[in-house]
């Protein structure tokens, strides 16, 4: 990628409303990409509250992908990784399994995008 692209940083942890604040990224992603802190502990260590997650809603989301996602009757957006087997529904899937419970995807989740990029907070 010759230049930077720029992903909404909506500060209130809700993706995608779009805050008008935006990062430098040099990662190639659409023009749709967006970007939150990650708010839970449900994909520790992979990924820590806090960690800014940049999401493209345009790249294939598949098996093994991490996803965004909106759930409904939970106030945040979250990440969780994306499985899909043969013959039963997708799931997302903590790696934080013991505190945290598989999602099953159905009408009452909505995938946001694909985690394209992670930023740890260093202090």
């Amino acid at each position: 990628m010759t230049s930077a692209k720029r992903a909404g940083l909506p500060y209130d942890k809700k993706p995608p409303q779009r805050s008008g604040e935006s990062i430098v990224v040099y990662h190639e992603v659409s023009d749709e990409s967006f970007a939150f802190p990650v708010a839970d502990r449900a994909m520790e260590p992979r990924f820590n509250v806090d960690d800014v997650v940049v999401v493209d809603p345009e790249r294939q989301s598949g098996h093994g992908n991490f996803v965004a996602a909106r759930v409904e009757g939970m106030e945040e957006a979250v990440v969780r990784q994306y499985y899909r087997a043969d013959n039963g529904p997708a799931k997302l899937v903590a790696l934080n399994r013991q505190q945290y419970p598989d999602i099953t995807a159905n009408a009452g989740v909505r995938i946001l995008g694909r985690v394209v990029l992670r930023m740890e907070k260093v202090l």
